[in-house]
């Protein structure tokens, strides 16, 4: 039996979960009962910096939400032991993506790949006297994709060649992220140790009104103040994404290495360590699909339109639809 349990909670809308205020630690400051994604997504714009005591409010109700997830997931795993299946359960908890809150000039998620979107937790508990054992240190980072060959290996089940590795494998896979089509930007990331690259590539000069044409859709009052409709903004990015490849632009990729501690992340000035690591992302993501295609010309490709290639698909047209 496979169970999926997904607990949106920590995401906002955030709720003042009364329940779980002494989890905080120390008093609250004055909380709302509820925070809609509509009330704060004016500090998604990094030119609209998140204020301090807002930053206070913000933190503390999403900590209730997780709190509130956290709740969940206890009585699941009760109700589970209850059961008599916990020996005999593969559990893995973990989640697709974190929250920010101002660490890089904006809020909520979706807007860049820093360190506090991408480090979540993944918690792994093999069934009692499972014959195989998962090699990794427990604080070593891993690519969430190996999270899939994981679940079919214990299951008994064959993983494909273009599949990341099991657990289960000692593997030096990289961790590889890729955020498409902001504000005329491509976003990249490889995470090596405690080191970081990020990778920004521009398909399009930024739209002045990106940002209020994007609240547009759940206020009145930034619509009034678009100068033309919101759709305009995002076709006229939605095109030009379409003709440049995702790892070029209109100019060099602006590339940033930073150093994760435990105190946080801070920049680091390693010029040859920058290169060496920008190389070896653009090998990792060209490993799985080595043509580097417009989106455009990619979609047309492997279409019905496309020609012999949509029509006889060999290996590399079925790993482009994996992909």
């Amino acid at each position: 039996q496979f169970v999926w349990a997904h607990l949106p909670a920590p995401a906002a809308p955030y709720i003042h979960h009364k329940a779980f205020v002494p989890r905080l630690g120390r008093k609250p400051p004055q909380l709302p009962r509820k925070v809609l994604p509509s009330q704060i997504e004016r500090w998604f714009d990094p030119a609209v910096p998140l204020p301090l005591n807002q930053r206070r409010r913000l933190w503390a109700m999403y900590c209730l939400n997780v709190a509130s997830a956290d709740d969940q997931l206890g009585r699941l795993l009760d109700a589970l032991r209850a059961s008599g299946q916990w020996d005999r359960t593969l559990l893995v908890v973990t989640a697709n993506h974190g929250e920010e809150f101002g660490e890089k000039g904006q809020i909520l998620h979706g807007g860049n790949l820093g360190r506090q979107l991408l480090e979540v937790p993944l918690i792994v508990k093999l069934p009692a006297g499972f014959e195989r054992e998962i090699p990794i240190p427990k604080r070593q980072r891993v690519p969430a994709t190996r999270i899939w060959a994981t679940l079919v290996v214990a299951a008994g089940g064959e993983v494909p060649p273009a599949a990341a590795p099991s657990l289960f494998r000692q593997s030096s896979v990289p961790a590889v992220s890729e955020l498409y089509l902001t504000n005329g930007t491509n976003r990249f990331s490889l995470v090596e140790g405690d080191d970081q690259l990020l990778w920004e590539s521009r398909f399009a000069p930024p739209e002045a009104e990106y940002y209020l044409a994007r609240m547009a859709f759940r206020s009145k009052e930034a619509r009034a103040q678009l100068k033309e409709p919101a759709r305009a903004v995002f076709t006229r990015l939605r095109d030009r994404f379409a003709a440049t490849p995702p790892l070029h632009g209109i100019e060099a990729p602006r590339l940033t290495l930073e150093r994760w501690t435990a105190r946080g992340t801070r920049p680091v000035s390693d010029p040859a360590k920058t290169r060496a690591m920008a190389a070896r992302l653009v090998q990792s993501w060209g490993s799985f699909v080595p043509d580097e295609l417009p989106l455009a010309q990619e979609a047309h490709e492997w279409s019905e339109a496309g020609g012999d290639k949509a029509r006889k698909p060999g290996k590399q047209a079925v790993r482009k639809k994996e992909r």
